[in-house]
């Protein structure tokens, strides 16, 4: 069709013909143009710049195409107050320039409009801006070189964008921007984008947005953020290139999806805490991920769930979750998962039929940890060091290699490993970890190691039930044919039970695997003529065999085997003689159901305790200075009658905590802890008969504390010279002093001479305190004084014994007769008579 300049009303280069307009930049007249280029014999097409020219005039129009030019420019307000009902289509253009508001105040928008098959210089800030009203707008088979920022501006209320089959190099920030009422933007159809920058949907309001089948080379970390509402985002088998270096840009949460997915998308170099404030929940559908390796992350923020699902995950690391609830792998393939930034915190990190080469160096917080049915190649040394987990669970997986040391540094309430396959459990497994509870049940383990209890203290219980091992003649094998019974002796929270050896597919018990693989196996019951002992993992266990056992630094030699831990129970009368712990090698010594006989010097300055624990025992103390020299971190008497601390007991001792709990001690006698340091000294439900006259002089107190016992005769100056200095006001918290005091819910048995008492509670630190008098049950305080007064003079008092005295004690109870009886002292031989008839009077009273 040739080009009409006739046409008063239609625009140069094109044809009207009754609703429609087609503009060209063709002319058979080549000799009008300066530069043509010859297609065949019929055809000339021009090749000088065109600007199209303004539709003004024209009222209605249903279709306009504009079509085949070298350049065409579209300026401002080209298409004002046109109504184009139909269709606007611009297509086959070399070099198409859209200047800014082109599409400015039309009063009627096309229902389609098309841009296809050209080059696009670029399409400037506002240049679709007011654009409305539209069931289709297409970029398809289109070369875009520049999308401006603010492109499209106040685009509003279109249902169908779609770009298709073309390249865009440059999309700059906010080039998507301030859209409104967009219900469906598709980028698809191997589309291919260059370079995308932040925040390039800034404002928008889309529900539906879909990229597909699209490439894009460079991405900034937060392309994607910034809609003012979206409610549905997927990218469909795309391939997403990101920077390495980002600027964390704060953007608030908009109305969001529930779920972005990305599905058969390969995502390269990808921080996942760009994704913030987008969506609640994130989907990787069979994804191909590295995610970026950069130490500077952002944190993930304001989304519940991740899931990956059938993925593969070059790297899971490197990143920061603030409060996310769930993080899921399904059916994934993972390289490695290391370094979880510390201070991340996740509700619940799952695990689930998975295959994971490595996990290495996390730390991070979580409350439940869950490896179900995955295949894992190997768990680093450290692997969560500083990880706090409150329950953390392997279930039905099979694992390659647990370096040693696996846990050390871990912070957990519960670890299980339940029904796996393991080849190698490692050495000093459960190092420097913290875990309340550890159970090892219905596993198959080929490589089960002889210190796998090393450096467990810290560790509550421990649980290794029905599990099969691939035995070997191990002393660890060996610790568990009689383990249950003497490790309940040692410690409840030891439980080792029902454990086999897997051989040839067949369960045998442990002890007719050792009967028939071990004939040089020796029993692990190791029996003297005075004990019977059986070495259970760290531990030797030892019984007596005899009522009356004399304990030397000789039978110490017999019992010693290098383990970790000593336990003697159930001995009648067991006497520690002179330097019989001198070569003491154990860490730890516990004497349980036992009577114990202390004579003097039993250690040296070389022995050094981890642990001593006397408990469920009769202890006499036969001479002074028994237990000094006495270096050990916890010295606990539990459940016991103590005769007697003597003087010098624990002279020159260094002890860390010192705790009696629930026992009796008839005397604290003078100096018992002549130079000794300890930092806490606790009696706790204890009762104490005496505490003498400087029972507490020259030791080296932090903290001493008496509470929910009962106390009987306290002499003057019982603290000694441990006092350094009394409270600047009876308000006062506690004392500073170098000794902190706290007596709290006691008994006292409370005697004329208060001196004593008094002296305890002038240092009383505890607030609150509620000590009574055993036989009066009144409150004794130092914030009390009222009572202390008057019972001095009532001693006072009691020594003049006249008429009026008599009838005034005559009507007291027995308990607080008894009490005044015990306090009175009658020095004079005149007041002998008046006693006795005191006396009768309270028998007759009673």
């Amino acid at each position: 069709m040739l080009i009409n300049q006739s046409t008063a009303a239609c625009p140069r280069d094109c044809v009207c013909e009754n609703t429609l307009i087609v503009c060209s930049c063709a002319t058979d007249d080549y000799s009008q143009h300066e530069n043509s280029i010859v297609l065949d014999h019929h055809h000339v097409i021009a090749t000088k710049n065109r600007t199209l020219s303004s539709f003004r005039g024209i009222d209605y129009v249903s279709k306009i195409f504009i079509h085949s030019c070298d350049q065409l420019i579209i300026e401002a307000d080209t298409f004002h107050a046109l109504n184009v009902g139909q269709e606007l289509t611009i297509m086959n253009v070399r070099n198409l320039f859209i200047s800014s508001f082109a599409f400015r105040q039309m009063h009627k928008y096309p229902d389609r409009l098309t841009i296809k098959d050209s080059h696009v210089k670029s399409i400037e800030g506002g240049a679709f801006t007011g654009f409305t009203k539209s069931t289709h707008f297409w970029i398809k088979n289109v070369t875009i070189d520049r999308i401006r920022s603010g492109a499209f501006d106040h685009v509003i209320n279109i249902e169908y964008i779609y770009i298709r089959e073309s390249r865009i190099r440059d999309v700059e920030s906010r080039a998507f921007g301030k859209m409104e009422k967009i219900e469906h933007f598709f980028i698809r159809g191997q589309t291919k984008i260059d370079k995308i920058d932040a925040s390039a949907f800034d404002k928008s309001s889309i529900q539906n947005l879909i990229i597909e089948d699209t490439t894009i080379r460079n991405s900034n970390q937060y392309a994607f953020n910034g809609f003012s509402s979206i409610q549905n985002f997927q990218f469909l088998n795309c391939t997403l290139n990101f920077d390495e270096i980002y600027t964390e840009i704060s953007s608030k949460s908009p109305k969001s999806p529930r779920t972005i997915e990305f599905s058969h998308t390969n995502l390269h170099n990808f921080m996942i805490g760009s994704l913030s404030n987008i969506s609640q929940e994130i989907l990787f559908d069979q994804c191909i991920l590295n995610f970026s390796l950069y130490s500077r992350q952002p944190t993930l923020k304001n989304v519940s769930k991740i899931s990956f699902f059938k993925s593969e995950i070059n790297h899971f690391g490197y990143s920061k979750f603030e409060k996310i609830e769930d993080i899921e792998f399904i059916d994934c393939k993972i390289r490695s998962m290391s370094r979880l930034m510390k201070n991340s915190t996740i509700e619940k990190l799952t695990f689930q039929n998975s295959r994971i080469k490595m996990i290495n160096e996390n730390d991070f917080s979580a409350k439940n940890f869950i490896i179900d049915s995955c295949e894992i190649d190997q768990i680093r040394k450290s692997a969560f060091e500083g990880s706090r987990i409150d329950n953390f669970i392997i279930f039905k997986s099979k694992i390659g290699l647990m370096h040693d040391q696996t846990f050390s540094g871990l912070n957990a309430n519960i670890l299980t490993f339940d029904r796996n396959k393991i080849s190698r459990f490692g050495d000093f497994m459960f190092q420097n970890a913290d875990i309340s509870n550890i159970t090892i049940e219905d596993n198959l383990i080929d490589s089960f190691p002889d210190r796998i209890l090393d450096d467990f203290s810290k560790n509550d219980y421990l649980s290794i039930q029905n599990n099969k091992f691939v035995c070997n003649c191990g002393s660890i094998f060996r610790q568990m044919i009689d383990s249950p019974k003497i490790m309940s002796k040692i410690d409840q929270r030891l439980l080792i039970l029902r454990n086999f050896c897997y051989e040839d597919e067949n369960s045998l018990n442990l002890r007719l695997f050792f009967k028939k693989k071990c004939p040089k196996f020796e029993n692990a019951v190791k029996i003297l003529e005075i004990f019977r002992c059986q070495t259970i993992f760290t531990w030797t266990a030892c019984t007596c065999l005899r009522e009356n056992i004399e304990f030397s630094d000789s039978i110490l030699s017999q019992i010693s085997n290098g383990n970790s831990g000593l336990l003697l129970y159930n001995c009648g009368n067991i006497k520690f003689l002179t330097a019989a712990l001198k070569s003491f090698q154990f860490f730890h010594l516990i004497i349980d159901f036992s009577t114990i006989l202390f004579d003097s010097e039993l250690l040296n300055y070389q022995t050094n305790f981890h642990s001593l624990t006397l408990k469920n025992s009769r202890i006499d103390v036969l001479a002074e200075r028994s237990l000094a020299n006495l270096h050990t971190k916890f010295l606990w008497i539990k459940n016991s009658n103590v005769s007697k601390f003597t003087s010098l007991m624990f002279q020159m001792s260094y002890i860390n905590s010192f705790l009696i709990e629930n026992s009796s001690i008839d005397n604290l006698q003078k100096r018992f802890l002549d130079k000794s340091k300890i930092n806490n000294l606790t009696i706790y439900g204890s009762k104490i008969k005496t505490i003498e006259n400087n029972a507490f002089l020259d030791a080296n107190l932090s903290i001493l504390t008496i509470s929910n016992s009962t106390i009987g005769n306290v002499e003057s100056n019982a603290l000694g010279r441990i006092i350094r200095s009394s409270p600047k006001s009876q308000n006062n918290y506690y004392q500073k002093t170098n000794l902190f005091v706290c007596l709290a819910n006691n008994r006292f048995h409370c005697f004329c001479d208060l001196s004593g008492l008094e002296e305890f509670f002038r240092t009383n630190g505890c607030r609150n305190d509620e000590n009574y008098c055993a036989e009066s049950e009144r409150k004794i305080s130092v914030r009390n004084s009222n009572f202390m007064a008057k019972s001095t003079e009532k001693c006072e008092n009691s020594l003049k014994f006249d008429q009026t005295t008599l009838e005034k004690y005559q009507y007291l109870g027995k308990a607080e007769a008894i009490r005044f009886l015990n306090c009175c002292s009658l020095s004079r031989l005149s007041h002998f008579l008046v006693f006795v008839s005191f006396i009768f009077t309270i028998n007759l009273v009673m």
